[in-house]
């Protein structure tokens, strides 16, 4: 699963771009990409620290 936020892909007609654990954590809480693309509605926001998105980004990222 790690892989495939990882490597670079173009979403939703924006320009290729990659997550990493900052850009993660901005998708958790604000539901924007790393292109800065607002993702779909259906994207729930949550209230999560830096440390817990930074914690859920390394359990994905060994996936």
């Amino acid at each position: 699963m790690g892989n495939a936020l990882q490597g670079t892909a173009s979403r939703r007609g924006g320009p290729p771009s990659a997550y990493d654990e900052t850009s993660f954590g901005r998708a958790i809480r604000k539901s924007i990409d790393p292109a800065e693309i607002l993702l779909r509605k259906a994207m729930p926001q949550y209230e999560a620290t830096n440390a817990d998105c930074a914690a859920l980004w390394r359990y994905i990222a060994q996936r």
